[in-house]
């Protein structure tokens, strides 16, 4: 049952920060995000100024992170709370051409690599990991990798670094072909599009994806092994568990794009803000969300819902 409040607009906004890349709000309420350094951030406009990841403390402070750990690679495209005071930042490492995740303790500074493949030769690079909210073995962290490149489009599991092809999956979908990469064997899925793919802290996976041109919400529950695949009418970038009903957001596009709150289990959605967003972060509480705004210089901004 779809409870939250509608917004007819974006209402009263706070922006935090300019050109944003992602968003991810922890169960303690502390919102981390990753963006381009500006003003007075540290390596703001330098050569090397890549992403760096933030953090909104619960009083409202906003502080870069010192992210010691593989600096020179700038692993900070994408970043996922996985429990108080941990997160994993992911992206490419620019000199080693690699995508690599890195499970980032805050408290100690100190980080561990837990996915790293080669990405040399990789056309058009689109990737997306979503990983489990406990991490309690840092080298077997399971998580979930969806990919899109040079027309090569699937979803993996991830196995102590190793690529998995996905169990809900392979009776959905036929193999075009196989590609490897570096050491690693990739699926590529005839008539499949990868989007973008996150965990809910039960373990609950949810994925954007277009089959057949069709844009696609898959939900895949392991506990039950259900999955559920549901249409949608635009294309959609942004996706976030959001509140407590277990409702799932996402950002639409095309001529009114909006954020749409959905039921995965009747597919009943309703649309609670207005705009074009291109990720999305829903508060633990499910009274606000943070975006990145795609109608300004990436704005990270938080919205009421």
């Amino acid at each position: 049952m779809l409870s939250l409040a509608l917004v007819t607009g974006c209402g009263s906004t706070r922006s935090l920060h300019d050109y944003g890349s992602s968003v991810s709000w922890a169960a303690d309420g502390t919102l981390y995000f990753t963006a381009y350094p500006t003003g007075d951030d540290a390596y703001a406009y330098s050569f090397e100024s890549i992403n760096m990841p933030y953090q909104l403390l619960p009083e409202g402070e906003v502080t870069q992170i010192d992210f010691e750990a593989l600096r020179d690679c700038w692993v900070a495209d994408t970043i996922q709370a996985v429990e108080p005071g941990r997160v994993i930042i992911a992206g490419e490492c620019l000199f080693e051409l690699s995508y690599m995740a890195v499970s980032y303790d805050l408290r100690s500074g100190t980080a561990e690599v837990i996915g790293d493949w080669s990405v040399k030769g990789w056309d058009g690079l689109a990737m997306w990991s979503a990983w489990s909210p406990s991490v309690p073995n840092e080298a077997g962290a399971q998580g979930w990798l969806s990919y899109s490149f040079a027309g090569c489009s699937s979803v993996a599991r991830v196995d102590h670094f190793l690529l998995v092809p996905w169990e809900p999956f392979q009776d959905r979908f036929m193999i075009d072909r196989r590609d490897k990469v570096g050491s690693q064997d990739f699926e590529c899925w005839r008539g499949f599009r990868a989007g973008q793919i996150v965990v809910s802290s039960a373990g609950v996976v949810a994925m954007l994806a277009t089959v057949d041109r069709v844009p696609t919400l898959f939900v895949y529950d392991p506990a039950t092994e259900e999955l559920s695949e549901l249409p949608l009418a635009t294309e959609a970038t942004g996706l976030s568990f959001c509140g407590p009903d277990g409702g799932i957001a996402v950002a639409t596009h095309g001529d009114e794009p909006a954020i749409v709150l959905i039921d995965p289990i009747s597919g009943d959605s309703q649309t609670i803000v207005d705009g074009a967003f291109d990720q999305i972060s829903c508060a633990p509480d499910g009274t606000t969300i943070a975006v990145i705004d795609a109608s300004t210089r990436g704005d990270v901004r938080l919205l009421p819902i």
